[in-house]
C-alpha cells in the first residue's frame, strides 16, 4: 500500500477508510503484457495500450477476467476468428461475444425486452439471443457458423470495460482450455498449455483463486432457463424447510458435472464443472469438492451418485464411502434425477409427469434412455411412456457420426433394398457396401446399443435434412434444427399436423414418423423453405406426444427437463400448448435444465429416503 492509500486507509473520516478494494495506479492491481513465450512486453497503461492495438492487427490474446482467462480477438475479424478456431480445434461450435453495452449489442443481436434486462442484469451472463441480420458491425460469419443465435455478455471487470471502450468493436471472449479441461487460471499454464494458441498474454498480479466460467442463459417464453449456472449465480443456495439431521453430498453426472450438498436447512449447488473425461478434469472436480467442504464445513455421510457406474463421480463415490466409515452410497436414476432437480427448486415433493428427454443416461434395464416420460416423486418412478428403442450401430461412432442413427431408425421399417433406393443426399454420398455392413451389424445386434434418446433423434433428422453429416459438438443437430425452424416467416403454414409419433404399448413409435419425414424430405428438392417446414413439422410431433401425455394426466404439474429442452423453438412449443389446455408446470428457475442440475435432484431423493 503506498503512502498515499495508507494516509485514506487509516483516517476515519476519509470515505476509504477500512476499504478492502484497492484500485490505484501505483499499488492496486497491475498489467503485464508477455509474449506467448512468457517475455515481458509492456506494463501497466502500456500493457492495455499494446493490447488494443494488436487485438486491431488481428492477434488473438490470453486476457486474464475475473475466474481465468479468455481467449480474445476481434470478432470482426474473420481471419484472426477463423485462426482462433483453426488453433483450438474448435471448427465450428458457437463462440461467444462481449460487447461494450447495449447500443452495440443492438448491433449484432435482437430481443425482447426482458432478453436486454438479463443481459444487462448484475450477474452479467452470456445471454444468447437472434442474430441481428442486419449485421451493421460486420460480425464475422465464423463466429457462430450456421446457427440463427448469437450468445453475448457485457463487461464485468473494469478491465474488460478499459479495453472495449479503447478497441470500439465487439470481441470474441471464450474460455482459456484445452477442449474438455478447465479454465486456465494462471499465465504460466498460459504458456504451457496453449503458447501455440495465443500471441500474447495480457495478465495482471490479483491471483484467481478459485476457477469459474461465465454463465450461460437464454430467454424462454420470457422465463430464464440456466445453460450453465457459474459466474453471479452460483453456488446456488436454496432454502430446505425439512433440514436434515446429517450432511449429504451429491456429485452429478459425467458431463456439465456440478455438485451439490445439504446440510441443516439448506441445500447448495455449486459452480458450473465441467465434463469429466479428462484426468484434469477429473482432478479439478476434487479440487472444487475439496474447497467447498472447507469453505461450508461440511462433512458428508451420505453420498449420492448416477446409476451408471463407470461415471468418474459414481468412482469417486465408491472409493470415498469404502475409506470412510459410516458412509452411505445411494444412486439416483439420471432422468428421474433431471426431474428431481425441477421438483427441489419448487419444494415438491409429490408426484408430477415429468418429460426427460437428452442425449444419454443409463436406464434401469441397462439400456441408454434419453426419450421418457416418467411419473415421479422423491422416493421413485414410474416409466409410463418412452421412445421406441432403436439401435445405436457401432456405439459411441453412431454419436459422431449420425447417419448410422438415421440408417438404424430406417432399418426398423424399410428393406435394405428400399433404403439403397431412396433419393437422401446422405444415401447417395455412402457407398451402398457401408449401408450393407452396417445392416449386418443390425441384424446380428453386434457392436449395438439400444437407446430411447431423444437427442439422438435429432442427431437422425438432421443428417436425414441435410444439415449435418458428421457431428463436431454436442447439440449441434438441435441447434441447426431450431435455425432451419426460424429461418421461416410465422404466417407460412408448417408440416406439424401431417407428422405424428403414436403410443402404442406405452411407447412412442417412430416408424410413422419417419416414414413422413422421409415422404417429405423426397417428394421434393430440401430447399431452404422446405428444410425449416420439415424442421418444425418434426417439432411439432414431439411438443404434441408431450402435451396429448399432459392431457391424460391433468391431475399432475408437469416438468420439461433435460438437455434437449435447450431447443428454444421445441420448449415453447410445449410451454405454449401446456398452457393452452391449463396443464400446471414446474419451472427449473435458475437450476440448469441439463446435466448441471442432475446433482440438485440427486440431492433432493437424498434428503427424503430415510
Amino acid at each position: 500500500m503506498c503512502s498515499s492509500c495508507e494516509a485514506s486507509y487509516l483516517d476515519p473520516l476519509d470515505r476509504r477508510y477500512h476499504a478492502q478494494p484497492v484500485s490505484c495506479p501505483q499499488c492496486g492491481p497491475q498489467l503485464s503484457l508477455l509474449s506467448r513465450e512468457g517475455e515481458l512486453l509492456a506494463e501497466k497503461d502500456a500493457a492495455l495500450t499494446e493490447t488494443v492495438e494488436r487485438l486491431s492487427k488481428g492477434e488473438i490474446i490470453a486476457i486474464k477476467g475475473l475466474g481465468g482467462f479468455h481467449l480474445v480477438c476481434d470478432a470482426t475479424n474473420h481471419d484472426a476468428v477463423e485462426r482462433l478456431r483453426e488453433r483450438k480445434r474448435r471448427p465450428s461450435k458457437p463462440l461467444a461475444v462481449m460487447v461494450s453495452g447495449l447500443e452495440m449489442a443492438k448491433s449484432i443481436v435482437t430481443g425482447s425486452q426482458f432478453e436486454w434486462d438479463q443481459l444487462c442484469a448484475l450477474e452479467r451472463p452470456i445471454t444468447i439471443m437472434n442474430k441481428n441480420r442486419s449485421n451493421t458491425l460486420n460480425l464475422s460469419p465464423a463466429v457462430a457458423p450456421g446457427i440463427d443465435k448469437l450468445g453475448v455478455f457485457l463487461p464485468y471487470t473494469p478491465l474488460h470495460s478499459l479495453l472495449l471502450k479503447a478497441l470500439d468493436t465487439p470481441i470474441v471472449a471464450t474460455s482459456a482450455n484445452r477442449s474438455g479441461e478447465p479454465i486456465i487460471c494462471d499465465a504460466n499454464e498460459i504458456i504451457a498449455q496453449l503458447a501455440d494458441v495465443v500471441d500474447s498474454i495480457l495478465d495482471h498480479n490479483r491471483p484467481i483463486i478459485n476457477a469459474c466460467d461465465d454463465s450461460v442463459i437464454q430467454c424462454v417464453a420470457d422465463e430464464v432457463q440456466v445453460l450453465r449456472l457459474a459466474r453471479g449465480f452460483a453456488p446456488l443456495s436454496i432454502h430446505n424447510p425439512a433440514g436434515c439431521a446429517s450432511h449429504h453430498l451429491a456429485v452429478g453426472a459425467q458431463q456439465k458435472n456440478s455438485i451439490a450438498f445439504g446440510f441443516e436447512g439448506k441445500m447448495v449447488l455449486s459452480p458450473h464443472i465441467g465434463d469429466l473425461f479428462s484426468l484434469e478434469a477429473q482432478s479439478y472436480f476434487e479440487d472444487t469438492l475439496a474447497t467447498f467442504q472447507r469453505l461450508y464445513q461440511f462433512n458428508p455421510k451420505t453420498v449420492i451418485t448416477d446409476k451408471h457406474p463407470d461415471y468418474a463421480p459414481s468412482k469417486w463415490a465408491q472409493l470415498f464411502a469404502c475409506q470412510h466409515e459410516g458412509v452411505k452410497q445411494l444412486t439416483v436414476q439420471h432422468h428421474h434425477a433431471h426431474i428431481l432437480s425441477v421438483m427441489a427448486v419448487n419444494q415438491v415433493k409429490d408426484k408430477v409427469l415429468g418429460f426427460s428427454f437428452d442425449g444419454t443416461g443409463l436406464g434401469d434395464d441397462q439400456s441408454l434412455w434419453g426419450g421418457e416420460a416418467l411419473i415421479a416423486d422423491v422416493n421413485g418412478f414410474e416409466r409410463v411412456c418412452h421412445i421406441k428403442p432403436f439401435m445405436l450401430i457401432g456405439g459411441e461412432q453412431a454419436i459422431k457420426d449420425p447417419k448410422r442413427l438415421l440408417l438404424a431408425i430406417l432399418f426398423q421399417q424399410y428393406s435394405l433394398d428400399e433404403i439403397l433406393a431412396l433419393p437422401l443426399a446422405i444415401l447417395t454420398k455412402t457407398s451402398p457396401r457401408f449401408i450393407e455392413n452396417l445392416h449386418k451389424l443390425w441384424l446380428s445386434k453386434s457392436c449395438c446399443i439400444e437407446t430411447s434418446s431423444v437427442g439422438r433423434i435429432f442427431d437422425a433428422v438432421a443428417v436425414l435434412l441435410g444439415l449435418i453429416e458428421k457431428t463436431q459438438f454436442e447439440g449441434q443437430a438441435g441447434m441447426l434444427l431450431e435455425a432451419a425452424a426460424n429461418r421461416l416467416d410465422d404466417s407460412i403454414a408448417t408440416e406439424a399436423c401431417c407428422y405424428t409419433l403414436p403410443v402404442i404399448d406405452g411407447m412412442w413409435h417412430l416408424d410413422t414418423l419417419f416414414r413422413q419425414l422421409v415422404c417429405s424430405a423426397t417428394r421434393e428438392p430440401l430447399t431452404e423453405h422446405r428444410v425449416g417446414a420439415i424442421a418444425r413439422g418434426f417439432m411439432h410431433s414431439l411438443s404434441d406426444a408431450v402435451t396429448t401425455l399432459a392431457k391424460q394426466h391433468t391431475y399432475l404439474p408437469v416438468v420439461l427437463s433435460g438437455g434437449v429442452f435447450q431447443n428454444r423453438y421445441l420448449s415453447e412449443l410445449c410451454i405454449s400448448k401446456l398452457k393452452q389446455q391449463a396443464s400446471q408446470r414446474l419451472m427449473p428457475q435458475h437450476v440448469p435444465i441439463n446435466d448441471g442440475g442432475i446433482a440438485l435432484g440427486q440431492l433432493w431423493y437424498s434428503l427424503h429416503q430415510k
